[in-house]
């Protein structure tokens, strides 16, 4: 199997990483709630797609349950929570900021995709998200894979 990895980096080649938490007073009701802010972006950020080979499997449960798809319907919102597993080479380096995407077979064929074939712009495929990555250690005691879960992007 490919996967295409999004990174997003400044132009110098160093990742967009950083921020902090905040405390935000909403100026309406007073309410004081704790966001992420980003650091002022004082130079310009690129996109970088690359390929790397992995395995990407999804979860199966007991009982004949699909755990990797599952529909949250909650205060008239609705959410697809899914959730696939993903090990790649030691050598291939990736970041929890980076976006999994464009998940295809050995024969490029695409694995998982939005389902909307009848859209303009022809087969989307769905973006995932990386939490959390582990490093599998071989007998030698050297990394020889990684490992990590991956969750459906909410913004796709």
């Amino acid at each position: 199997m490919k996967a295409d990895i999004l990174t997003r980096e400044y132009s110098t080649g160093t990742p967009v990483v950083g921020g902090e938490y905040r405390n935000i007073q909403d100026p309406d009701t007073f309410e004081v709630t704790r966001q992420w802010v980003m650091p002022p972006q004082t130079e310009q950020y690129k996109d970088i797609i690359r390929t790397i080979p992995c395995v990407v499997t999804s979860y199966a449960g007991t009982a004949g349950r699909n755990l990797n798809n599952t529909v949250v319907m909650r205060d008239e919102s609705f959410r697809i929570d899914e959730y696939l597993s993903i090990s790649w080479p030691a050598h291939y380096k990736l970041s929890a900021q980076d976006r999994v995407t464009n998940i295809r077979s050995a024969n490029n064929v695409l694995i998982w995709d939005e389902g909307d074939h009848g859209s303009r712009n022809g087969i989307i495929p769905t973006v995932f998200q990386l939490t959390g990555i582990t490093p599998i250690v071989g007998f030698d005691s050297k990394v020889t894979e990684y490992y990590s879960v991956l969750k459906r992007a909410q913004v796709q």
